[in-house]
């Protein structure tokens, strides 16, 4: 930690050299793209400090932990039984969703309960100051973060939102459902009909706008997320799962929509803890049927 704090103090004494040009560059493509005043976008830029937790977390994220770690921390018995009570309390738009979308109940509740424990965790930080830390002084995708900052200011001042005060995860993902900037206006949906969208406080708005992301992504009706095969079939897109259903290690093949949960974050690690997870939730909520 010592080294990478002096790592980045040294950063401010070579921020002139490298990062007033992508500062000047990224403020002209604003100011001639989306009419925003360009010295107010380079003063944002220059008076924003990187902020070091948000660039450590970065380096290596959670999904990137070996998946007994992962897969412990996001599939227990508390979450679990919130995702039953979130089922219970949401039944009727839930039903809406999987109707309209396609997308099954049990999905959509584990993939809320993983990515926020159904709105308990939205994130702690500024997402204008995260995407300002990975767009210019993060170590890779540095175009990904500056698009996604460039849809944050965008959609902040359409929507009218105080910039300053919509907080996120480190990466920048919003609401409920944690859509990042460039994802809320294309797939999130007023799902109450209240003419409004709302991902930050309503769950309904946060349902349907999952469903329909999923929808869009690809998801096909009808179709699992993976298969139950014997333990002698073929490797190839198989995983092995010692807690689904019982004591014994599964053997799962991976199907299309298995790959559709992986559109919403590219890595094994969630889509098999947001399948064990839904399995878990529908199992348990119908036994207490």
């Amino acid at each position: 930690m010592k080294r990478f704090f002096l790592f980045v103090t040294a950063l401010f004494f070579v921020l002139p050299a490298f990062a007033n040009s992508s500062f000047d560059q990224f403020a002209k493509h604003m100011e001639a793209i989306h009419q925003f005043d360009r010295s107010e976008i380079q003063t944002l830029l220059v008076n924003t400090a990187p902020l070091e937790d948000v660039l450590v977390m970065f380096k290596k994220p959670a999904t990137t932990k070996p998946f007994d770690e992962f897969e412990a921390w996001f599939i227990n018995d508390r979450r679990i039984r919130r995702g039953i009570a979130f089922w219970n309390e949401n039944f009727d738009t839930l039903t809406r969703a999987e109707k309209q979308f396609g997308v099954p109940s049990e999905i959509i509740v584990a993939l809320l309960g993983v990515e926020t424990s159904y709105g308990a965790n939205i994130g702690k930080h500024k997402v204008i100051e995260s995407l300002i830390t990975l767009g210019f002084y993060g170590h890779r995708r540095q175009e990904y973060f500056r698009s996604e900052l460039e849809h944050f200011l965008v959609t902040a001042r359409d929507l009218n939102w105080n910039r300053d005060e919509i907080v996120g995860s480190f990466a920048g993902a919003i609401g409920i459902p944690q859509f990042m900037p460039s994802n809320i206006k294309r797939l999130s949906i007023d799902f109450d009909g209240d003419g409004k969208i709302d991902l930050v406080s309503n769950k309904a708005d946060a349902i349907g706008s999952v469903g329909n992301y999923l929808q869009q992504a690809g998801w096909k009706r009808g179709k699992p997320v993976a298969t139950k095969v014997p333990s002698t079939a073929s490797r190839s897109q198989i995983f092995v799962l010692r807690t689904l259903p019982g004591p014994q290690p599964t053997y799962w093949r991976v199907e299309h929509n298995y790959n559709m949960i992986k559109r919403y974050n590219p890595s094994d690690n969630y889509a098999r803890t947001i399948f064990i997870l839904a399995e878990k939730i529908k199992q348990r909520r119908n036994a207490q049927d």
